[in-house]
């Protein structure tokens, strides 16, 4: 029997799971100030809000006070969705969290834009397929077809989050994509809350037009770095690229210049693999062979 939207459903916190779609979301940590204080609204006055699933008990929003009734070992009043509007209610709750910036709330719903425009559109185009030929519902799906939604961009601009914000979340989180997970897990956290940065200091979130700018240069002085070590681990070039310096310097050399290096000379060679000490040998009786010719 199919359950109603507004049907109130008890469930064991241990017969919820979370949707793969929240994975980039995070949550709180049970000993962190927000979820005590949850945690103490919970026992004292219960739940404002149910749970969201899905069909398949994935929860959609209230991983927290799920996490919360789980410690009271109480159970998890929930509510289902329709289906195919996960993303959908994702987001939509997303928007509405106001304790994050807006920038936060634009970097965290921008990976399910085109989820939820794929959501719109199959269900404009359901409501079509269910409507009857000339009739105002008909026109009216027609028109959501239509008159939708055609992007990402146009969900966004919906949800209230501006062409450039929406630039920002996506150009940043390419950029994250990129990095070494350990500049990941610094620096991720500093757009979505306060941080403690190395003074012992917090700080408010970072936007994300500041954040691009400082991983952008980030980046660029590692890949530098790199570079540079790089070179310096082609040790046949440099090697090579030494030898006509030691010409060179013994051509300009004076005579008392010439006696110190011979002795230092004397001195390294002692500390050489010898192997090395057997090529340069060999080389050297080659080219006084080639003189004699």
């Amino acid at each position: 029997m199919t359950q109603s939207a507004n049907t109130i459903l008890s469930l064991r916190p241990s017969d919820l799971v979370d949707h793969p779609m929240l994975r980039h979301i995070p949550m709180w940590h049970r000993d962190e100030p927000e979820f005590q204080s949850l945690l103490e609204s919970v026992r004292d006055r219960g739940l404002d809000y149910e749970v969201l699933i899905d069909d398949e008990n994935r929860i959609v929003d209230g991983r927290n006070r799920r996490n919360a009734l789980a410690v009271l070992r109480q159970p998890v009043p929930c509510r289902r969705i329709g289906e195919g509007e996960a993303a959908s209610v994702i987001v939509a709750c997303l928007v509405n969290r106001r304790h994050l910036t807006k920038g936060a709330r634009a970097y965290l719903a921008a990976p399910l834009f085109e989820t939820v425009l794929a959501e719109a559109k199959q269900r404009a185009f359901a409501n079509l397929s269910k409507s009857t030929s000339g009739s105002d519902s008909a026109l009216s799906a027609e028109s959501s077809v239509l008159f939708g939604p055609k992007t990402a961009e146009d969900v966004a601009s919906h949800l209230g989050i501006s062409p450039r914000l929406f630039d920002q979340a996506l150009k940043l989180r390419r950029l994250f994509d990129d990095c070494e997970h350990d500049i990941r897990t610094k620096y991720e956290p500093r757009i979505l809350g306060e941080w403690l940065d190395d003074a012992g200091e917090w700080q408010d979130p970072v936007g994300l037009g500041y954040m691009i700018n400082g991983l952008t240069s980030l980046l660029t002085e590692r890949a530098g770095k790199a570079k540079q070590l790089g070179k310096r681990a082609q040790h046949d070039r440099l090697f090579v690229d030494y030898l006509p310096k030691l010409k060179e310097h013994w051509k300009k050399a004076t005579a008392e210049q010439r006696f110190v290096i011979t002795e230092k000379l004397k001195a390294e060679v002692t500390k050489w693999p010898g192997d090395l000490r057997d090529e340069i040998a060999t080389a050297l009786r080659a080219a006084a062979r080639a003189d004699k010719e």
